[in-house]
């Protein structure tokens, strides 16, 4: 019966009498039979194309786990062996093929096209991030100096440039140049959320407006934007520049986040969270010395130091990462983002406390990445080599954007991102006397 159903699936002009055997038989075993029919169809139908063009799998299929193709044919059908192992059967340039190989291979195969698809329905809630399906370069420049410092805003459409002259602000966008040679020099850039005030300490703590350039306290540790209102720290204090600022007293070593519409001051083993007035609304206890606040006050705890290798989630259980000690965290979306080992170079995708993908950048062909985790879901590597590669691979370890910048670098370089923008800049060496200065953004999306 189902081998007929199926003929009826693929051609309605026959089968009417199993038509109704089938829909009669529904409706006494329930849902659970249509369910195990459907499951029977689909795995009829990846059969009868591999018989179909005379291809063989070394298992027979035991499911189809998705299929896809134009509006008009399916030309993907991802499956599994009764052997465990997986296949896609794929009609490629007009011929019929079939590849076997792990379920991760084979997804990697699919077309970047079905490729969401393919994951969604292959690994359901389980899927990863994928929001940094592409990469786009929107800028590739040589400027005349070097960048110090970089920014991004929080809504990822402003890229600030801090040069020895001066503050240049551009369209994430587009990359042109919308003001340059803003007064503002010193160190520590901070930016607002929507990029129209920019905080720089030197010898005193200045701000821009977008217009004027005042200060508004001496030296500080650090300042960063709650909403609209700077706070700072020196020492154990912190300082919220209001009408008329108030100080409370914080912890020593500590370092400030913003989240949530509140002020996070962590340091080793505890931390304080305040509204925007200075109240203390809640203490914390933490696993670590090091820490990572997401938009939504989830916060991810680890210790510095090659024993560490453990991350302790406010909101969850503790990762353990077999491949080395940590040494950065994100968030993207509900999942984590773990970037370990001594080198810098394995990055592993969580989700519920599971590790789901893990890569190393030597499965990309570079034998040493600094890489940075992306709430986009991906992950920023450069590499200082002799062609001072960056590149941007996605939560997989698919390499997006890969751009060979031509030279030794001087030094890791600047790397800035927010929403869906990332910046980088660096100083690369042209022969013995020669410098050259780089700036990149990069546009993620999907």
């Amino acid at each position: 019966m189902a081998a007929e159903a199926h003929q009826l699936h693929l051609n309605a002009r026959c089968g009417t009498a199993t038509r109704a055997a089938v829909a009669a038989a529904a409706s006494v075993l329930g849902a659970e039979f249509v369910r195990s029919l459907d499951q029977e169809l689909l795995r009829l139908g990846a059969v009868t194309v591999l018989q179909r063009h005379g291809l063989m799998t070394p298992a027979p299929v035991a499911r189809t786990l998705w299929r896809g193709g134009t509006a008009v044919t399916i030309t993907h059908w991802l499956v599994q062996l009764t052997d465990g192992r997986f296949g896609l059967i794929a009609k490629r340039k007009g011929r019929w093929v079939v590849s076997t190989g792990s379920r991760d291979d084979m997804l990697a195969t699919v077309p970047d096209a079905l490729m969401k698809a393919a994951v969604m329905a292959v690994l359901g809630g389980d899927a990863p991030v994928l929001a940094a399906a592409k990469a786009t370069v929107v800028l590739r420049a040589q400027p005349s100096e070097p960048p110090k410092e970089l920014a991004v805003s929080g809504d990822g459409t402003r890229v600030f440039v801090l040069r020895a002259r001066g503050l240049a602000v551009l369209d994430a966008a587009t990359g042109e140049t919308i003001e340059e040679r803003i007064p503002l020099v010193g160190q520590g850039l901070t930016v607002a959320h929507d990029g129209r005030q920019v905080l720089l300490r030197v010898d005193e703590l200045r701000v821009w407006d977008g217009t004027t350039v005042r200060r508004i306290a001496p030296y500080v540790h650090e300042a960063i934007f709650l909403g609209e209102t700077v706070v700072s720290r020196t020492d154990d204090l912190i300082t919220f520049h209001l009408a008329e600022a108030r100080t409370v007293k914080g912890l020593k070593h500590q370092r400030l986040f913003a989240a949530g519409g509140r002020l996070y001051a962590l340091a080793d083993g505890a931390g304080l969270v305040l509204e925007k007035d200075g109240t203390v609304v809640r203490t914390l206890e933490l696993q670590g010395d090091q820490h990572f606040v997401s938009e939504d006050g989830r916060i991810a705890s680890w210790r510095k130091g090659d024993s560490a290798r453990t991350v302790a989630l406010s909101n969850g259980p503790t990762l353990t990462c077999e491949k080395g000690p940590i040494s950065r965290v994100a968030f993207a979306g509900d999942d984590v983002l773990v970037v370990s080992n001594r080198g810098r170079r394995a990055a592993t995708f969580w989700r519920d406390g599971t590790p789901r993908h893990a890569f190393d950048t030597r499965d990309l062909g570079v034998p040493t990445v600094e890489l940075v985790p992306l709430a986009t879901g991906g992950f920023f590597g450069f590499a200082p080599g002799k062609k001072g590669l960056a590149l941007v691979a996605d939560a997989q370890g698919t390499s997006l954007v890969s751009l060979t910048l031509g030279a030794s670098a001087q030094g890791p370089g600047e790397l800035a991102h927010a929403g869906t923008c990332l910046a980088f800049a660096n100083t690369f060496a042209r022969g013995v006397h020669e410098l050259r200065h780089a700036l990149l953004v990069l546009a993620l999306g999907g």
